[in-house]
């Protein structure tokens, strides 16, 4: 399997020269041993198609309801300060991921209905 870094060991070590480093070992010197992570036992990786067939598989898992009442999966979410400061805007959790925007723009909802009564009778 290909390697997913893109510059070759020329690259890496101009780079580290470029901030006046010899190595990686010198670059994460000031990393405590400690915490820093060596070799991964990790399995093989797999091919695009070998994990869209695996994705497949824990995705049928899933249990899929045919309707969804507000409530069930409406959570209230953290809204960073950063997104007023970046859209200039108070967000408020409904606006966020209510269940108005899941049956309005994301699909997740076809409806969404007040109460348990309004919901059956709109499925109806």
């Amino acid at each position: 399997m290909g390697s997913y870094i893109v510059n070759t060991k020329e690259e890496q070590l101009s780079m580290l020269h470029d901030i006046g480093k010899e190595s990686f070992d010198e670059l994460f010197a000031d990393v405590p041993a400690e915490v820093r992570i060596g070799a991964l036992d990790l399995p093989r990786g797999l091919s695009e198609m070998e994990t869209a067939e695996r994705m497949k598989d824990i995705a049928a898992k899933n249990r899929v309801f045919r309707h969804i009442f507000r409530g069930a999966g409406s959570y209230n979410h953290y809204i960073p300060a950063v997104v007023k400061s970046v859209t200039g805007e108070d967000v408020d959790h409904e606006t966020l991921g209510g269940a108005s925007v899941h049956a309005s723009k994301s699909g997740v909802a076809h409806f969404a209905a007040e109460n348990e009564e309004e919901g059956i009778a709109t499925i109806k």
